[in-house]
């Protein structure tokens, strides 16, 4: 048997006694890494939500109506007035809040504690905001009429202010000359308002959310590619709305309303009558009605109306502005829905159908 060798059996043994040791070493340092970055870890969290690091500075920040503290802890990282919404989200899991958070201005802090920030935006705001909505469908009366009641604002006041900003909006300016001047352009939507709003500043929030509408849609681009100006995209979208509800259905309608208008027949819509009167839509029409002579009465002008006859979605000024092909030059709506025709004959036949029950 070969014997070992001392020196080799001394220096495995040595090997062997260091490992625990370089174990216990690396488990250390772990450890104490582990701990140093939860100690950090701990520090950032208790300055963040105490708003140590954070620059002083009185600043405005409006919650809006029905806003809950899930949602505006973005908006308070966005603006800087907290450095991390998802402290400020694991803060609240931490500290539910007792108190709902109130619709309206507030003046705080960057500096200001997680604590404070929640029980200023629970407190009494400095202005009041409150929602208001303009339906589609509406006159410009009947908005100005809404927008008067929640404001405070007269209708005249409403309107002397559009006319003060009009040249800030390129759709308002070079408008002919008609007794609702601004009809179509003040679009359906639910806005939020402070208490004492100026009527300029009332107006503006309608009129920058039907700007943004138009640029988001894309209507530029269409009406470059179209013969229509804006304000006829505008008036035609608000006759196809009129005479149908429903969205799928609309650049149908259009296609429809195309066809008449390029072989030059009357569009001969009831909504337009029902404006002309003064009436309001549903009410039975006579034959009389439809011979009013009016620039909106589409039975009695030729092309399109004067102008809109109520405010419309910008859905529908996509409809106008790409209108679907098809060979129908009739519809009625009946029975909650559209029903096309190709020939008179068959539209007759549709009336007697579906209208003369």
């Amino acid at each position: 048997m070969k014997e070992k060798n001392p020196a080799v059996a001394a220096e495995n043994k040595a090997k062997k006694s260091k490992k625990p040791l370089v174990a216990l070493i690396i488990v250390f340092l772990v450890l104490a890494l582990a701990a140093g970055g939860a100690y950090c870890a701990y520090r950032y969290y208790e300055t963040e939500i105490s708003g140590g690091d954070r620059a002083d500075g009185l600043a405005s920040f409006t919650v809006k109506n029905g806003e809950a503290y899930s949602t505006v802890g973005k908006r308070l990282e966005e603006e800087g007035f907290i450095g991390s919404e998802l402290i400020f989200k694991i803060y609240l899991r931490l500290n539910p809040p007792t108190v709902e958070l109130k619709a309206g201005e507030f003046h705080i802090s960057p500096a200001m504690s997680y604590y404070d920030i929640i029980m200023t935006l629970s407190s009494k705001p400095v202005q009041y905001v409150h929602s208001v909505t303009v339906p589609d469908g509406k006159t410009q009366k009947e908005i100005l009429a809404i927008l008067s009641e929640s404001s405070g604002h007269t209708p005249a006041e409403l309107l002397a202010a559009i006319d003060a900003v009009k040249n800030d909006y390129p759709f308002l300016k070079n408008l002919p000359d008609r007794p609702e001047m601004y009809e179509g352009y003040l679009y359906p939507d639910t806005y939020e308002f402070f208490n004492d709003e100026s009527a300029e500043g009332t107006v503006r929030k309608i009129l920058d959310n039907f700007a943004a509408k138009l640029e988001a849609y894309g209507v530029p681009a269409l009406l470059e590619q179209s013969s229509l100006s804006l304000d006829e995209a505008v008036t035609l979208a608000a006759v196809i709305q009129g005479e149908t509800p429903h969205l799928n259905e609309a650049k149908t309608v259009s296609g429809v309303l195309w066809n008449r208008l390029k072989t030059h027949m009357k569009l001969q819509c009831d909504i337009t009558v029902y404006y002309a009167l003064g009436k309001s839509k549903g009410q039975e029409l006579s034959l009389k009605d439809l011979q009013v002579e009016s620039p909106y009465n589409t039975y009695y002008c030729d092309g399109l109306p004067l102008g809109p006859i109520s405010n419309v979605r910008i859905e529908y000024i996509v409809a106008a502005l790409s209108p679907e092909e098809t060979d129908y030059f009739y519809f009625i709506y009946a029975d909650g829905r559209t029903i096309y025709a190709k020939t008179l004959e068959e539209h007759n036949k549709n009336v007697d159908k579906y209208l003369r029950r």
